[in-house]
């Protein structure tokens, strides 16, 4: 009866009907399952040796707050402590002749867990979503091999014998042993990866293209799985992800240092899992497995001695100073087809204009999708499809809109319709707005400017701490967003809830200019995009007091001609 409804359904759609649109009829959160394991005692032995390649756990004082002005709000920031963030060069080593190359994720911030992309497809230990930040660290761009596990170990236990295929039949205890030997042998500090760091890696690290599988949501290109395999493959024969990374979605599933635990609503740096525990984590699928135990947020466990023919490993290595000093003095061009772009974290700056501050908010680059995202769909229009990667540099943007009072003492004159030094200028038009920031930059020496269309929107949706809100930090609009439902004119700047990155009213109060010109989007991806070279009408984001909530998600896009003015539209300023 259910598979009668569903061709029903499907037969009411035409063929070409959206992913997207897919994706939301499907989407479902399973009830909990409850399932009780009787605890045993681990292995001392192993566990010892565990300890020479035990991740480091960070309890660092939290000192964002450090990077913030006083008088800025710093919850979402202040959830994390202290993390590296720095770009490192690939590295090449050798162990007993067979060369390996682990690559430099750069660290970052991320959702870990059953996030928009997976979620029609999640299991319940994939929940709660949660933010991880992660220091930057190293991950081997391949499975560890039979070729390179005899060259260690002296023997190959794999059922499929294949130098260059992934090693199986390991148990986690086993890969203990390996690891020991491999740091004997390299004087480095491999480790397994922690289920975080793992996670982060197949997303794509700070490149993520949000993908449901390790580099696209098509598995057949990436991985091998029970449709194109019969066994274990070698390795490096499908494409990798947005890192490099092979593989990280099938062939053969992946230990974890991590015990096995449930999720935590709690942000984490650094995060190593319980402290003791049944099973280890395992990652990844493999090649018997379906579709979804290939997706980046499914996870299993084993027991520590268990061993099988689809689960091998992968290494990880924390970075040292040497590998910092070689980044800086010979950077690597960034990898994937993005052009280059800066990913350097920046420290909010308040600048005081004639006895004005404006705090700009430091936005760390990233990937980030643009566009009506499935959790924008319940609002969204024509011209916010097709979704798209965008690749953007790190940048600044001011914390609320130009305010009157900032406006006065640049142009000596307050053109709103709603009077208050504390209120958003209105009534000015895109070339008003350029005349303005001429003048701030010949006052304060800097080089102010309105932001992309592209920037305007990954920095409402919180840039990479995002937490995937349908509004601008919230998925309740009135939270963070003045609207017609709740007020009759423009209020006050910084009066509402920010959103992650702890900027104010990006979905209401007023509207707000960008720089690009508009026009419809396209599917490429593209690096820090500034919009068409000419057109009729200049970008409009935010929404504004008068509009309804439906118009103030973070995917909303309008437009109006450069010497348009109207009451509810402003601007906010970029750096």
């Amino acid at each position: 009866m259910r598979m009668c409804i569903s061709l029903l359904i499907i037969m009411c759609f035409p063929v070409n009907t959206d992913a997207q649109f897919w994706k939301k009829w499907f989407r479902r959160k399973k009830k909990p399952k409850v399932e009780v394991v009787e605890k045993v005692d681990s292995i001392e032995t192993v566990d010892s040796i565990a300890l020479l390649a035990r991740p480091i756990s960070s309890d660092t004082v939290v000192n964002l707050v450090a990077y913030m002005p006083d008088d800025v709000k710093t919850d979402s920031l202040a959830d994390f402590s202290d993390y590296l963030t720095c770009r490192v060069n690939d590295k090449v080593v050798n162990a007993n002749g067979v060369q390996f190359n682990m690559i430099g994720v750069q660290g970052g911030t991320f959702l870990m867990g059953t996030t928009i992309d997976q979620y029609y497809r999640s299991e319940i230990d994939e929940y709660p979503c949660h933010n991880v930040a992660l220091n930057t660290f190293y991950i081997g761009e391949t499975e560890v091999t039979q070729e390179l596990w005899q060259a260690v170990m002296g023997v190959n236990p794999s059922n499929f014998r294949d130098p260059q295929a992934p090693v199986e039949m390991v148990s986690w205890n086993d890969c203990q042993l390996f690891l020991s030997k491999l740091n004997a042998i390299t004087g480095m500090e491999f480790r397994l990866p922690t289920e975080a760091e793992w996670e982060y890696a197949a997303r794509g690290g700070c490149l993520s293209g949000h993908w449901m599988f390790a580099g696209d949501d098509f598995l057949d290109g990436l991985g091998w799985y029970v449709s194109n395999a019969a066994k274990t493959m070698p390795v490096k024969q499908k494409r990798p992800n947005e890192l490099g990374l092979y593989d990280m979605s099938g062939n053969v599933a992946e230990w974890c240092y991590d015990w096995y635990g449930e999720y935590q609503d709690t942000c984490l740096t650094n995060p190593i899992g319980p402290l003791d525990g049944v099973n280890k984590c395992v990652r990844g699928g493999h090649w018997i497995d379906g579709t979804n135990a290939a997706r980046v947020a499914f996870r299993y466990s084993l027991r520590p001695n268990s061993s099988n023919y689809h689960t091998g490993l992968r290494l990880v290595a924390s970075v040292t100073q040497g590998d910092i000093d070689e980044a800086v003095n010979n950077p690597q061009p960034q990898r994937r087809h993005f052009a280059d772009f800066s990913t350097q974290f920046l420290e909010t700056e308040t600048i005081n204009v004639k006895g004005v501050d404006v705090n700009m908010i430091g936005v760390q680059g990233g990937v980030f999708l643009m566009g009506a995202t499935l959790e924008q769909t319940e609002y969204g229009d024509v011209d916010e499809q097709p979704c798209h990667n965008v690749a953007i540099s790190s940048f600044r943007i001011a914390q609320t809109e130009v305010t009157q009072a900032l406006w006065k003492v640049v142009m000596g004159t307050n053109p709103s319709s709603h009077r208050g030094d504390n209120l958003p200028v209105e009534n000015v038009s895109w070339n008003d707005c350029q005349l303005f920031i001429e003048k701030l930059n010949a006052i304060t020496g800097r080089k102010f400017r309105l932001p992309s269309e592209a920037e305007w929107e990954y920095a409402a949706r919180g840039g990479n701490l995002s937490k995937q809100y349908s509004f601008p930090g919230s998925n309740s609009c009135n939270e963070v967003a003045w609207n017609a439902h709740i007020c009759k004119s423009t209020n006050p700047v910084a009066i509402m809830k920010p959103n992650e990155l702890c900027i104010y009213d990006m979905g209401g109060n007023v509207a707000e200019w960008c720089d690009d010109w508009y026009a419809a989007y396209n599917i490429l991806d593209l690096t820090n995009p500034g919009g068409p070279g000419y057109g009729a009408n200049k970008v409009i984001r935010g929404s504004h007091w008068e509009d309804g909530q439906r118009y103030c998600h973070c995917s909303y896009r309008y437009s109006a001609k450069p010497e348009a003015k109207y009451y509810h539209t402003g601007f906010r300023l970029a750096l």
